[in-house]
């Protein structure tokens, strides 16, 4: 079968990888397999259960932006989320994650509204082990337009939301804590300093 010149380079980005990777290579070939064959689904099945391999962690953005980028208009939008919220949890600096973040979550907003609102409170839960508690909180306000005008969302959107805001509210009621035991220990220094 004749490929045309940027199939033949996805395929030989993908025999390369497995050469690279002996431990990867079954999957790696069963990919190339999938991809030449146009069998999206199967390929988006393949997938999700390789971005989970702990081997593979380090290797998700340059394998995201080399292979799964070129077909990525194919896959179910929801699928193609997940692909990316893993792709985003590789980043190590806030500003990198906020932009593949956005990007993602606006090309997603075109398509998919569903995948995009699992993607704002992905990023929303990722921004906040990066204390942007404001950040995290407006884009699960934006999440929230959907999904309290919406009725029979998938059930891992709805957990995304919920699991977004549960966290968003832990951090606030942590530093609403911290705050109430400063200005007690502030208050009982202040009384104790008059007393001695």
């Amino acid at each position: 079968m004749s490929h045309d010149a940027k199939t033949q380079a996805v395929l030989a980005f993908l025999r390369s990888q497995a050469e690279a990777l002996p431990a990867l290579a079954p999957q790696l070939q069963q990919m190339e397999e999938l991809y030449s064959r146009k069998l999206w689904h199967q390929l988006t099945v393949l997938l999700q259960s390789f971005i989970s391999l702990p081997e593979v962690q380090p290797l998700l953005i340059h394998f995201y932006e080399s292979f799964v980028c070129d077909f990525k208009q194919k896959l179910n939008k929801l699928a193609l989320a997940k692909i990316q919220i893993a792709v985003a949890q590789q980043y190590s600096e806030v500003e990198k994650v906020i932009f593949f973040g956005n990007s993602v979550a606006a090309e997603a907003r075109k398509d998919d509204v569903e995948a995009h609102t699992f993607i704002l409170c992905e990023i929303a839960r990722m921004l906040l082990s990066f204390e942007k508690v404001a950040e995290c909180k407006e884009r699960l306000d934006e999440a929230a337009t959907f999904m309290q005008s919406t009725a029979g969302v998938d059930i891992c959107v709805q957990a995304s939301y919920y699991r977004a805001w549960s966290a968003y509210y832990k951090v606030c009621l942590a530093c609403q804590r911290n705050s109430s035991q400063r200005i007690l220990a502030c208050t009982w220094s202040v009384h104790w300093g008059r007393v001695g």
